[in-house]
């Protein structure tokens, strides 16, 4: 399964899930391009790439909630590389345990400020991306998009586990992460059938709960909800990925593909 230097856009390329999957489209032939809003983080990861693959490649740090940034940084990989095969909308501003242990995410007190923050990464980045690199795949009668879900996009989260009895704070999972996840699938599904007969696909990854070193109890409280007892690795997402980004996953098209374990079957 090659990817045959096929050009692929990753959102938030540098970030946890993002640098697996340019590892693994770099392994397979391909040549992934990062789109990521943390200049720091982008630095260190090109740096990576060239250190452990001896590859340049390109990367842009931008706002991809700015359709104008957008459209410029498509004209820039455009005159590089003279086409883009795929983009993976990947880009998502998700509060992390700590962030939850340390302020009150109730769906009472949750701050609106916040959640504009992470609606304009997560669900606006990837409809302006979808919009300009879409139309580009249209013109051209050939694309794939793929969006990174979540398997709370499918189901509800399980509160208590985000719950710590020493701290008063009210700890749950933020309802902006749902709703942007649910937001994830609805453009799945809108745009697998939008530019079907112009040869765009468009698929979705809804991975569960993917190992990061957390906290302990966190974790065995996570494995409980699992039928597999295990969190998963980010490689096992960055292996669909690939799948979908090759030429084998031809005729699959608005589909949502959990990476989880078996939670959402129960």
């Amino acid at each position: 399964m090659k990817l045959n230097k096929k050009v692929i856009i990753v959102t938030g390329g540098a970030g946890f899930l993002g640098s697996v999957f340019c590892d693994l489209i770099i392994k397979f032939g391909g040549n992934p391009i990062i789109l990521d809003n943390n200049q720091l983080l982008l630095n260190r990861e090109l740096k990576r790439i060239k250190k452990k693959y001896k590859k340049n490649i390109l990367g842009f740090c931008i706002d991809i909630s700015n359709e104008k940034e957008i459209n410029e940084t498509k004209i820039k990989i455009l005159k590089k590389y003279k086409k883009i095969d795929a983009l993976v909308n990947n880009a998502a501003l998700n509060p992390d345990v700590d962030f939850l242990k340390k302020n009150d995410c109730s769906l009472e007190e949750y701050p609106m400020d916040f959640f504009q923050k992470e609606f304009d990464v997560g669900i606006k980045g990837a409809l302006i991306c979808t919009k300009i690199f879409g139309k580009y795949f249209s013109q051209k009668k050939s694309g794939n998009i793929i969006n990174i879900s979540s398997d709370l996009g499918i189901i509800a989260p399980t509160q208590h586990i985000y719950q710590n009895k020493k701290n008063k704070k009210k700890q749950v999972k933020p309802v902006s992460y749902s709703i942007i996840k649910s937001g994830i699938i609805g453009l799945t599904r809108y745009t697998s059938t939008y530019w079907a007969t112009k040869n765009v696909r468009c698929n979705a990854i809804a991975p569960g709960g993917i190992f990061n070193f957390q906290d302990k109890n966190f974790l065995k409280k996570v494995s409980e909800l699992i039928p597999m007892k295990r969190l998963g690795k980010k490689e096992e997402v960055a292996h669909l990925l690939i799948f979908l980004l090759s030429d084998f996953s031809s005729y699959i098209n608005g589909a949502v593909i959990s990476v989880d374990g078996g939670r959402t079957a129960w």
